[in-house]
């Protein structure tokens, strides 16, 4: 009767080889690697960039300095003159 058909209902959701919850809990799992990995992957890319525009900002520093001491020199230069 009715408790039979509670029971099978009830079955078909808890059953924990092949029952809906646990479908649907196996496959939010399954989907929560595969977004830990693309933010793994995101992450890296992003360390990449953060590298290669530090590498950038500092090559410039380097030439403004050199570029500050050339000043200085000509400035030195013209004062003699």
């Amino acid at each position: 009767g009715v408790v039979g058909l509670l029971e099978e209902f009830a079955k078909n959701y808890t059953d924990s080889i092949d029952g809906v919850l646990t479908s649907r809990t196996q496959s939010l799992d399954t989907q929560i690697l595969s977004q830990q990995g693309r933010i793994e992957d995101l992450q890296e890319g992003l360390d990449r960039q953060r590298d290669s525009l530090t590498r950038q900002f500092i090559a410039m520093e380097q030439a403004l300095a050199q570029l500050q001491s050339q000043q200085s020199a000509l400035r030195s230069l013209t004062q003699l003159g």
